[in-house]
């Protein structure tokens, strides 16, 4: 019989006093829109994986509950349009994304998108060709939701006369979070140049923005760490995303996937704990059920039962207390529908023995959250055997 680790009253007062309540993320709560811009680098120019980051990201952010604009080989006059449109549709706490994948340039210090339809013969066509950043900012400015801008430009320098290229300065220039509660993230450092990847496959910034962005539970600031280690260990540090930022709240693409924890009874105490924290006691809560947060990937719980030693005996059916005796009842349940109900007791009619005054485990296990779809599933559940 495998051994089991008591833990004292004291320590356990200590602990269930000390514990809060599962901290809740703020989190945006209004209707979704992305409005995904795909230049394909330009007439000229062509960026083929260009094409297959955005339709890709446009297919994600649907799947992510996004209403989702697609503007494919995206002129000047359509991309005003589309982004002209999007603002004047945003209400209260809606949240806005807008997607750019294609060539940018920076010239004088501004950074530009350049359009599918741009003809740039002089460095001066610049600002009347392409579409200033700065455009975009000033659009959005009266909403006052969240605003995510992701740009996977400045791939490579375009391919303008000697004179224009001459001109340009690499890559964008550091742009600040221009309105509250915004958020700004290029594919690489400001003044470096961007990778495109291979034509039939996806850049390197839009590759990591796709495995990460969709993984349940994870705060944007954290996707956005994420994407950068990624992106900078697959290019050997030659690019390095960059992001800024003045978000004021939590933001998550996907929200977390949830368990319930409910006690139906416990003698003399019992607490669940997940992920290394304890999340519910009966003491504490009774049969409240609590809600709770899981992260991607294992979330290792346990369940403990205290039981206390007992003064005096006596006979039971007069109210006499049996000495050794606990019990508790729990049900994990899911939010798509898994439940599972664990129970346990013991009556042995000692004054003392092994589990007198002690805290030991009675169940152990995981709940395995899916990165991709945010399923819950129940694995590796072992629950302690007792000795007759």
């Amino acid at each position: 019989m495998r051994s089991w680790r008591p833990w004292s009253r004291r320590w356990l007062l200590l602990v269930v006093l000390g514990f809060s309540a599962h901290a809740q993320e703020l989190r945006a709560a209004g209707v979704r829109h992305a409005l995904v811009i795909d230049t394909r680098g330009d007439g000229q120019r062509p960026i083929p994986s260009a094409q297959n980051d955005a339709e890709k990201m446009a297919e994600l952010l649907e799947r992510l509950d996004f209403r989702v604009t697609h503007l494919p080989k995206a002129r000047l006059t359509s991309l005003r349009a589309a982004v002209a449109k999007l603002a004047s549709g945003l209400q209260g706490q809606d949240v806005v994304l807008v997607y750019f994948s294609g060539h940018g340039a920076q010239y004088l210090g501004e950074n530009y998108l350049v359009p599918f339809d741009a003809e740039v013969a002089t460095p001066q066509d610049i600002p009347k060709q392409a579409y200033a950043l700065r455009e975009l900012f000033v659009a959005l400015r009266a909403h006052v939701g969240p605003k995510i801008v992701l740009l996977d430009a400045c791939r490579s320098p375009p391919r303008f006369s000697r004179a224009v290229t001459d001109a340009l300065v690499p890559g964008f220039a550091d742009s600040p979070a221009a309105w509250p509660d915004t958020v700004i993230g290029f594919a690489t450092t400001p003044g470096e140049w961007a990778e495109s990847g291979s034509s039939d496959g996806h850049s390197p910034y839009t590759t990591a923005l796709l495995k990460f962005l969709p993984i349940p539970g994870v705060r944007f600031a954290d996707i956005l760490m994420r994407v950068r280690i990624n992106v900078a260990a697959n290019t050997q540090d030659r690019q390095v995303p960059w992001e800024n930022g003045s978000a004021r709240a939590h933001f998550y693409f996907r929200p977390a996937a949830t368990a319930t924890f409910q006690f139906e009874e416990a003698d003399d105490d019992a607490l669940v704990m997940l992920n290394g924290r304890i999340v519910s006691s009966w003491l504490r809560y009774g049969r409240e059920p609590q809600v709770l947060d899981l992260v991607a990937g294992a979330n290792p719980f346990t369940v403990f039962v205290y039981n206390d030693k007992t003064v005096g005996g006596g006979v039971l059916i007069l109210g006499g207390k049996q000495p050794q005796g606990w019990r508790f009842g729990l049900t994990i349940s899911t939010a798509q529908g898994g439940r599972r109900v664990f129970q346990g007791r013991e009556d042995i009619l000692v004054r003392e023995g092994p589990r007198h005054g002690k805290m030991f485990e009675v169940v152990r296990g995981v709940l395995h959250v899916d990165e991709g779809t945010g399923r819950v599933s129940m694995v590796d559940v072992k629950e302690r055997e007792w000795e007759p």
